[in-house]
């Protein structure tokens, strides 16, 4: 097992450094505010939270075809699981906490749609920097929370 200071350092040699510059630009072109949602769903959840109210982009009002674009304008190794993984939360239990009985609304998009915002932002949180596919997040996500500050 590594040790935390160890899988950081080889963490950073994976990390790409204009990550956000790369992706910025095709995320102008995919939706006006796609730009700036990025760079807020970037950094500590304090201020990501104070500024992700003021932008109106969500992920769950693109259609479909947008939503595919996004995610592979931002993590273009894993498409298809992103998008695997956002149609499943659609059909998961509305709520996910311990004090609330979970329920299901088939067919009703909305009530699933923040909590897939959410996930989408935390996956950009946890993943910014890197350009994961399938493989190398298995390997390496046990130690990406310790480059969370």
């Amino acid at each position: 097992m590594l040790k935390p200071d160890v899988a950081s350092k080889m963490l950073a040699e994976f990390a790409d450094t204009e990550w956000v510059a790369r992706r910025s630009k095709a995320l102008q072109v995919l939706h006006k505010e796609g730009e700036a949602w990025l760079r807020n769903s970037i950094g500590s959840w304090n201020e990501q939270h104070k500024h992700q109210k003021k932008l109106n982009f969500h992920t769950s009002r693109l259609s479909d075809r947008e939503r595919k674009e996004l995610f592979a304008t931002v993590f273009p190794r894993m498409t298809n699981e992103l998008e695997r993984a956002w149609r499943d939360l659609g059909n998961a239990p509305y709520s996910e906490s311990f004090e609330y009985q979970p329920f299901r609304t088939p067919g009703d998009r909305r009530a699933t749609d923040d909590r897939r915002d959410s996930w989408f932002e935390s996956v950009i949180g946890e993943l910014d920097g890197y350009d994961p596919d399938a493989v190398w997040l298995a390997e390496w996500a046990g130690h990406l929370g310790n480059k969370v500050s």
